[in-house]
């Protein structure tokens, strides 16, 4: 059946007026014919139909890219755009900070050395840090380095590893080493400590720290005697004592050394001793005959250095 807008005509014979007009109600129920069919050109510019009157548009090519707006309200669950429709390169001005974790491979990044130094620091699960090699070195709670081995470090000082030093001062009074220091004469033109009687006594004290990487001290000490008469057998001794770990210098009876001179140096083995304990350095002299005479012990300098 189908709609003929022609019939019933203003002329025709009323007879078949009815049967037209059922035609053409039949042909408008049915809704198929293409002269019934809405078109563009039926629909006014003006028609402002609703979004509600319309169904999904799903078929590909029905929608021009230019025609659209607002994309920002575009709800998150719409779904993603195809790869294919993502341009190859997206100018960073249209980017957001990616902030969400595993979106970035490591593989993807250069230019690290074109990173401002206002970007942040890496966390420290991200630092391979560590004491061994070529690890990073990382400081602990309490600011301080880890124990490593310090023996390529430079411009430090020079006296970076002494932990004991006694320097005379030259053309002041002498002092006497008994139990306690005592100024007396100045016959010597040095600042020394001084033990005029047989016997030992400690002279000085100090305290040393253990650390790591410190396992034998060294001592390197200038001393004298103030006579020579080897017929008495006189001899002077400087020892070095850190905890029960000992050593010591001698001028035998048989040196004639009665001016100022350093002796080789001595060594203390302390790799026994604890990291991070406080041990006593007691330092004392001692004068040997196997007469009556005594033979005066002199010294102007004593440093102990670690290694």
């Amino acid at each position: 059946m189908s709609f003929d807008a022609s019939k019933p005509t203003s002329n025709g014979l009323l007879i078949n007026a009815p049967q037209q007009i059922r035609n053409n109600w039949d042909a408008i129920a049915l809704g198929t014919d293409s002269d019934l069919l809405i078109t563009n050109a039926k629909v006014a510019t003006n028609a402002a139909i609703a979004d509600s009157k319309l169904a999904q548009i799903t078929t590909a090519a029905k929608v021009s890219g230019t025609a659209l707006t607002l994309l920002p309200n575009i709800p998150s669950g719409a779904g993603t755009l195809p790869l294919a429709n993502i341009p190859s390169s997206i100018p960073d001005s249209k980017l957001a900070q990616i902030a969400t974790a595993s979106k970035v491979s490591g593989a993807a990044i250069t230019s690290l050395a074109s990173v401002p130094s206002g970007a942040g620091i890496l966390p420290v699960a991200n630092v391979d840090v560590g004491t061994s090699a070529n690890k990073i070195v990382q400081l602990d709670a309490s600011a301080k380095l880890p124990a490593v081995d310090g023996s390529q470090l430079t411009n430090v000082g020079s006296y970076s590893n002494v932990i004991f030093n006694y320097v005379g001062v030259s053309n002041v009074a002498a002092k006497y080493v008994g139990t306690i220091l005592n100024a007396l004469n100045g016959a010597q033109s040095y600042d020394y400590l001084f033990r005029a009687t047989l016997g030992k006594d400690v002279v000085m004290t100090g305290k040393w720290k253990k650390i790591a990487g410190i396992n034998t001290v060294t001592a390197v000490a200038k001393m004298w005697k103030g006579v020579y008469t080897p017929y008495t057998y006189e001899w002077v001794k400087l020892y070095v004592k850190i905890d029960t770990i000992e050593n010591n210098f001698e001028i035998p009876y048989t040196t004639n050394q009665t001016s100022p001179t350093w002796m080789s140096p001595i060594t203390l083995d302390v790799s026994s001793l604890s990291n991070g304990t406080i041990y006593d350095i007691i330092i004392s002299m001692e004068n040997g005959a196997i007469s009556a005479d005594s033979c005066n012990c002199y010294c102007s300098n004593i440093t102990l250095f670690g290694s």
